[in-house]
């Protein structure tokens, strides 16, 4: 103790009783009791020097011990004198809005209506006093325990544990009202005059009265100042602050923003990283306000949307409940797009169902409640509501989402069209509605390159192939295999499609697949019991494949159906002979007059004259390289 520096016991005396470490004051006091021990020892000792200095420094420590308790006392008591200062305000704040009744306009009120109904579970006009807690917290209201035990004993005036609705606005309003006093007092804890300043000072920069200040009024104070910034220093200090990111300055950022300034001038490092970690604080707090209140905004629309509303009616009260519950414009917008977003889900799921059962009634309801007729299902490859009313085959649903904005010729993500779903049914209703809004009947369906006309023959509904090809449909259109319609009719064996397509349209009857297959071989290899097609097809010239005109049942054909069937045989023979006769032999080939022009003055040894050109055109001569060619040709032998 005798050798241990005074201003260093002091020091460490005095941070032990500002924490209360009982601890460390109690090694003080031994050390204390060590330098009396001292003095002791040297009396025994004899050594009056040693006695005299343990003495002066019971002295000094007595002294500025002293100092030392009376300053903690007085900083203590400092800080409860400001401490009960900040309660008088509160208390206070809570005395200027306590009973006082709200003054919501229409659309606010409205907004708070959704939030009430969604705890009025049962309708009866009141909500449990006992969610008050949970009520406050979806409105952005952090109210203590205290404060929610006192609110429920106030405002439940009857003692019933029900709120109605008037009971319950004038409760929010005075509960915000009193969290906002509470905010600005622990949030913005400087003496007014300095508040005063600089509300004084920003007024000034804030000329047209908009209650904040851009980045050019800014650069103009700092210019009036004589320390003008860059324009990206400007931005910077606006990103920094603007907390609520609006790309503006308010007051209560403009007051952080010269508190941060002034600190920084000052060469205060440690008052700058005190005021961001502030300004970070208060921002998150921010941020989880914002984030409850959105939440109450989308929670709010959801109720709306369960009683029966429309999406506009979701996005609106949507947006007023988050208002009330204290949301920034953000967050506001975030949570109408939100409840938007998760109702559509709902409702356009439920729209593709009515129109998969053919409800028209409940369709009509979900289009009056703001579904979307043109809402592609991202779970079945886009599919459209439309194109599921033409797959079911109800026309009047389908015509109800035309009406509506559906597109007649949307492609889905797997490339079929909306018509090629419509042709799939015998009654024509669907593709005539499609065609009489414009659809396209020549639209092409991936991955084989079919067509509605295709589809209408692979289900043998001739009434439907018909329209399609008055409307102007590919009669001989081959898919990715080369199939074509007349094909998949005889395949299927349906009579009634092939005359439409044969007989009634002329379709060819001798295109061959990629396999070489024709309509003939079709229905040979179908094998079909009724015969009037087959018949048909070699009466009208048809040909097959001569391994399927062996498998011909002929003891059931008709006179001249063999008759035809030995034609199509002898045919087949006289055009095999034909081509082995001609096999390695050219073509006979015509030369066009210049080129006969050219052919007749080599044969004559000399070279041609000027080539007629067609048209009129002035003749053409040979280049002087040209020339050279001619002559050298010319001398070749014949061979």
């Amino acid at each position: 103790m005798m050798q241990m520096d005074i201003a260093q016991f002091l020091a460490e005396r005095k941070a032990a009783k500002m924490t209360g470490d009982k601890d460390a004051l109690a090694k003080m006091n031994n050390g204390l009791d060590s330098a009396q021990n001292a003095q002791a020892s040297s009396q025994n000792k004899d050594s009056k020097s040693e006695a005299a200095r343990a003495m002066d420094m019971l002295k000094s420590l007595s002294k500025n011990y002293g100092q030392a308790k009376e300053e903690v006392e007085k900083e203590k008591a400092q800080k409860e004198a400001e401490q009960n200062e900040k309660l008088a305000k509160l208390q206070q704040a809570g005395l200027t809005v306590r009973g006082v009744k709200h003054d919501y306009d229409e659309d606010d009120a409205k907004g708070l209506r959704a939030v009430f109904d969604m705890f009025d579970s049962k309708e009866s006009g009141g909500i449990p006093i006992v969610s008050l807690g949970t009520l406050l917290q979806k409105l952005g209201v952090s109210a203590t325990d205290e404060e929610i035990a006192h609110a429920k004993k106030e405002f439940d005036a009857d003692g019933n544990g029900v709120l109605d609705f008037e009971e319950f606005l004038d409760m929010v309003h005075q509960l915000q009202a009193f969290q906002a006093k509470k905010e600005e007092i622990l949030m913005h804890d400087r003496p007014d005059e300095e508040v005063q300043a600089c509300k004084a000072v920003f007024d000034t920069l804030d000329r047209s009265a908009t209650g904040s200040i851009t980045e050019a009024d800014l650069q103009e104070c700092f210019e009036k100042i004589g320390n003008p910034q860059s324009d990206s220093d400007i931005s910077k200090m606006v990103e920094t602050f603007d907390s609520d990111g609006n790309g503006t300055i308010e007051f209560d950022e403009f007051m952080g923003m010269l508190e941060c300034l002034t600190a920084q001038a000052a060469g205060d490092e440690d008052k700058v990283k005190e005021i961001m970690k502030r300004k970070f604080d208060s921002e998150q707090q921010e941020k989880v306000k914002g984030n409850k209140a959105r939440a109450a905004g989308i929670a709010a629309g959801k109720s709306v949307y369960r009683k029966g509303g429309t999406i506009k009616e979701v996005e609106e009260t949507a947006a007023l409940a988050a208002k009330v519950a204290g949301a920034t414009e953000d967050y506001i917008q975030q949570a109408s797009a939100q409840a938007r977003k998760n109702i559509l889900v709902d409702l356009n799921g439920l729209l593709e169902d009515c129109a998969k059962k053919g409800n028209l009634e409940d369709l009509e309801e979900c289009l009056e409640r703001g579904a979307e007729a043109t809402w592609q299902n991202p779970k079945e490859d886009g599919r459209t509501a439309l194109q599921v009313a033409c797959d079911n085959n109800n026309p009047d649903c389908a015509e109800e989402l035309i009406d509506h904005g559906a597109d007649v010729n949307y492609v889905n993500e797997r490339g079929y069209a909306t018509i090629y779903f419509a042709a799939g049914h015998r009654d024509p209703k669907c593709v005539m509605l499609l065609i009489e809004h414009g659809a396209l009947v020549t639209t092409t369906s991936s991955p084989d390159s079919t067509t509605a006309l295709s589809r209408a023959c692979i289900f043998g509904n001739a009434a439907s192939a018909k329209l399609l090809i008055e409307n102007s449909a590919n009669i001989d259109h081959q898919d990715s295999k080369g199939v074509t319609p007349l094909m998949l009719a005889c395949n299927r064996g349906d009579w009634e499609c092939v005359k439409c397509l044969a007989i009634d349209n002329s379709a060819e009857i001798n295109i061959q697949d990629t396999k070489g297959n024709t309509a003939l071989d079709m229905t040979i290899l179908a094998n079909h019991e009724d015969l009037s097609i087959m018949e048909m097809l070699l009466r009208n010239g048809a040909t097959c494949m001569s391994s399927n005109a062996r498998k011909i049942d002929k003891s059931n054909l008709q006179t001249d159906t063999l008759n035809a069937l030995d034609n199509m045989e002898a045919r087949k023979e006289k055009d095999k002979k034909e081509r082995e006769t001609n096999k390695g032999k050219l073509p006979d080939v015509q030369p066009s007059p210049r080129g006969q022009a050219a052919l007749d003055g080599i044969m004559a040894g000399g070279l041609p004259g000027p080539v007629p050109s067609k048209a009129g055109l002035a003749p053409v001569k040979p280049t002087a390289k040209g020339t050279q060619a001619l002559s050298m040709s010319a001398s070749v032998p014949n061979v």
